[in-house]
């Protein structure tokens, strides 16, 4: 790109963003607090540094999570025993967790409540 050529851009304003809302648990169905929950982009293209598509929470003393702040679409969601500062931006390391990671679709304006059990049930 040169300082001559034209640039498009495309922006995108909400004031009811998605919100991803559930409760963890370990398979007694007890809170998992010691683990940390990942919500990264089902679509490869956005696993990228900083990118909007990526979210790391911790559980409260209940279980309870929210994340706020990314984009409508479907996502990964994951629980981790260990989780790295930046690990989230390797695409590597995200391709190794999809297969055990549920699949959850936020829509604009929509809040979606994901329950998610250590082991499945």
């Amino acid at each position: 790109m040169n300082a001559n050529e034209p640039v498009e851009w495309t922006l995108t304003f909400t004031d009811t963003p998605p919100t991803l809302t559930g409760v963890f648990q370990d398979p007694g169905g007890r809170a998992a607090t010691e683990y940390y929950i990942l919500v990264f982009s089902a679509d490869r293209r956005h696993w990228t540094p900083g990118s909007r598509r990526v979210r790391t929470t911790r559980p409260a003393t209940d279980g309870a999570f929210t994340i706020k702040g990314l984009l409508p679409g479907d996502y990964f969601l994951v629980a981790l025993a260990d989780l790295e500062t930046g690990e989230w931006n390797d695409p590597a390391f995200l391709e190794q967790l999809v297969n055990s990671s549920a699949k959850v679709t936020l829509r604009d304006g929509e809040t979606t409540t994901q329950n998610y059990r250590i082991g499945g049930g």
